[in-house]
């Protein structure tokens, strides 16, 4: 006979009758709502144990797996991200070389101009001292 919750009213309703609601209560209580085929047993314990235990396990390893996979592509990101420096480093020395050649001559050839101007404007002077 399997327990539904008629069944269960009818035990309620008897044990309240001879020995009163408190005791009928505790009773119920004490007994599965669906029947005891619906009761787990130790047994069935241990297999859900072991089956999470496994599960656990398995899940950890594909998380070890995957977090090794992702080392290693940040470690190859790192290593070409390092590679790309090292070459705008070069190619930032060669623009800082080819700057600083640009600015002496640069600074050369106004200084050059300079002296050139300096020399007409002596040579002004003097063609406007000789006139006067």
């Amino acid at each position: 006979m399997t327990v539904n919750e008629e069944r269960r009213h009818e035990v309620f309703e008897a044990f309240k009758a001879s020995h009163g609601t408190k005791i009928a209560g505790a009773l119920l209580e004490m007994l599965p709502p669906a029947g005891v085929p619906e009761l787990a047993t130790k047994g069935d314990l241990a297999i859900v144990r072991a089956d999470i235990a496994a599960l656990e396990a398995r899940m950890g390893e594909r998380i070890e797996s995957a977090l090794r996979a992702v080392q290693s592509e940040v470690q190859n990101e790192l290593k070409d991200i390092r590679g790309e420096m090292g070459g705008l480093r070069g190619e930032m020395r060669g623009i800082e070389t080819s700057f600083q050649k640009e600015l002496r001559d640069q600074t050369g050839r106004f200084i050059g101009w300079m002296f050139a101007a300096a020399g007409l404007s002596v040579a002004a002077a003097s063609a406007i001292g000789r006139l006067g």
